[in-house]
Formats: structure tokens, sequence, C-alpha cells
């Protein structure tokens, strides 16, 4: 049976680290691209679990949907800004990245213009920060299981992670050098986006204690994905990480203990798990369970 069980109230992540999040996600196509779906809806729930288990303020989560450039950078100076008066005043820093939306091989693609990763690499860096994580899905929108449009999202991975390379930063992106990124209707999002942020809420916490790092949301992300893709007629779709985080020691991305409320799926539960909220009927999480571990999700 599931257990539902109540966090302790006026739980409190990292003080010592100030967080900001710039969220992107943009359905809007470019040239012979079709128009995405998900990409927006992924950005909020990102958006959401940070708020809401990531040790981020509110207000210093800011999503930006279908953005141009100007947009987008202008964004990002504002966060350089913000970021600057903490470290001049002291304060370790800790800025998320995230996007979802068309890509090229070159850079972002924002409607019909474009924002090179050369370009987005120096105005990230350019922030004074303690810790740079960025997350990358260019997935697209259509069928049942679709692919990128105009050029395969796998080149924009690959060469993201080569270009945003840098001491200090990670990055997370949605596949390999040989592959396409997918969504699914029936999850209404990406099969990367929505596993990692179902790692977020706990599904990843291996050693149970009560925070999710880097580390183990990669690789429950790695294999969910791998597993919900094997069968899809793209194939199997692998996750891939880039990290230069010397001497930071384990990054935590998420507090699930500190959850207003979770379910738990008891150590012998086994199969195919999923958590949906009515009557919305929208997908929480989809888990393949498996027998020797209970697994706690954190829930509104």
């Amino acid at each position: 049976a599931l257990t539902l069980t109540a966090a302790p109230a006026g739980a409190r992540a990292d003080d010592e680290l100030v967080s900001y999040a710039l969220i992107v996600g943009s359905n809007r196509p470019g040239p012979g691209q079709a128009e995405l779906v998900f990409a927006e809806d992924d950005a909020r729930a990102v958006a959401t679990v940070l708020r809401e288990l990531g040790g981020y303020p509110a207000d210093h989560v800011r999503t930006l949907l279908h953005p141009a450039p100007a947009a987008l950078l202008a964004a990002i100076a504002e966060l350089e800004r913000a970021a600057s008066a903490d470290a001049a005043a002291g304060r370790r820093v800790r800025v998320f990245f995230y996007y979802s939306g068309h890509a090229k091989a070159s850079g972002l693609s924002l409607g019909d213009l474009e924002l090179s990763l050369v370009e987005l690499r120096q105005r990230l860096l350019a922030v004074p920060s303690t810790l740079t994580l960025v997350v990358l899905d260019a997935c697209q929108s259509g069928g049942f299981s679709r692919i990128k449009g105009a050029e395969a999202a796998a080149d924009f991975s690959y060469n993201s992670r080569a270009r945003l390379d840098a001491s200090g930063v990670a990055v997370l992106a949605s596949s390999t050098g040989s592959e396409l990124s997918q969504e699914s209707d029936y999850l209404r999002g990406s099969y990367f986006t929505h596993h990692l942020l179902v790692g977020l809420r706990g599904a990843a916490d291996d050693n149970r204690d009560g925070r999710v790092s880097l580390d183990e949301a990669y690789r429950y992300t790695y294999h969910q994905t791998l597993l919900a893709t094997g069968a899809t007629a793209i194939g199997g779709q692998h996750v891939s990480v880039e990290v230069d985080l010397k001497g930071q020691g384990e990054i935590p991305l998420s507090f699930p203990e500190r959850a207003s409320a979770a379910l738990v799926l008891p150590a012998e539960a086994r199969g195919h798990v999923l958590i949906a909220r009515v009557p919305a009927q929208a997908v929480v999480a989809e888990l393949q369970k498996v027998a020797g571990a209970a697994v706690q999700v954190a829930v509104a």
C-alpha cells in the first residue's frame, strides 16, 4: 500500500547559499520547424520544483516563455547584477539555467532568431557564481514520440557540453552526440525533463538522506529515460553529463525531505507506477519500481 506522509513545517534549504534560477521554455518554431506543445509546460514544471524542493526563493526563480534572444540576454544581465551584489557581500552564489525548446547544433532556436552557444556560454560564465548548473532539453512535439525538427537534438546536446564546459559548471543534456531527444504525449512533456523532475521529487534519493545530489539525479534520469524510450520508434535515449566542479563535493539539487507531503512506495513493491493528479489527470510521476528499497516521491 502507498503511505502518505507529511513533512515538518518550516524546513529550510542551505542558508549559506544564495540561489538563482533562470528557466526558459519556448514552443515557437524557427524556419523549417514545427511549433512545439510541451516545452513551455516543462519550463513551468521545473520552476515549480525548484521553488518547492530546491531551496530557491520564489522571487529568485524567473521563468521566460518564448523569449527573443535580446530578452533572454537581458534576463541574464539582470541575473549578473543581482549575483554580483551577493558576491560583493561575501555570499556564495548558485545559478541554475534550464532551457527547453528548439535548438540547432550551434545554439538555441528562439523563433526566427538564434542565440549561439558561444554567446550563451560567455554570458552565463560572466555571472559570478560558485556553482553554475546548466540543463538543456532540446526536445520536439508532434506525434506520440517525436524528434527535433530541422537538426538533430543530439548535435545540440553534444556541442552544448563541449562549448559550455568550464570549471565550476555542470551541464546536463537530454541526449548524446549520436541520438535524438524525444517527447511523450502520454506524459505531456519530454521523457528527459519528466524523469529529472521525478528524481528531484525524491525517487533518485538512493542513500535516503532526504536530498538528491547531482550524481543521484543524473543516474536516475539516465536509467529511467533510457528505459522509457527503449520501446519507441526512435530508440533508446541516453542522458549525458559534463562536470567540472573541482572542490565542490557532493552537489545537492533538491531536498525532498522538506516537501509538505509525499507518497511512499514500500520496499517490497515492484512494477510500473503512475502517480496522477485528479481531476486534472496530470501525470505527476511515472517510474519503474523494483523491489528492495522504499521510494518516496514529494507531492503537493
